[in-house]
């Protein structure tokens, strides 16, 4: 997962950074998009082209949970979640 620099500064150890933090506060955006494998090298050398940073956090497989996966490989199941805008 891509990390601003203001927060990479304020956690200078990625193994420190508070994923619950990340993932539910604050107002850091990126935008997520999905891409078929097939499709996966073309975007990334137009993304080359234009100097744009993407950045591959993902896979989408047979199922219906959302899992985290940790930079150990270890599942990470969030405290919290972000805010509910239509509730």
């Amino acid at each position: 997962m891509p990390l601003s620099r203001q927060l990479v500064d304020y956690f200078v150890d990625r193994s420190a950074v508070d994923w619950d933090t990340v993932l539910g506060g604050g107002d850091d955006y990126e935008l997520c998009l999905v891409v078929a494998p097939a499709y996966e090298d073309r975007l990334m050398a137009v993304a080359g082209e234009l100097s744009l940073p993407l950045t591959r956090i993902g896979t989408i497989d047979e199922g219906s949970a959302l899992n985290f996966i940790d930079d150990a490989g270890a599942r990470y199941l969030p405290a919290r979640s972000g805010f509910e805008h239509f509730t």
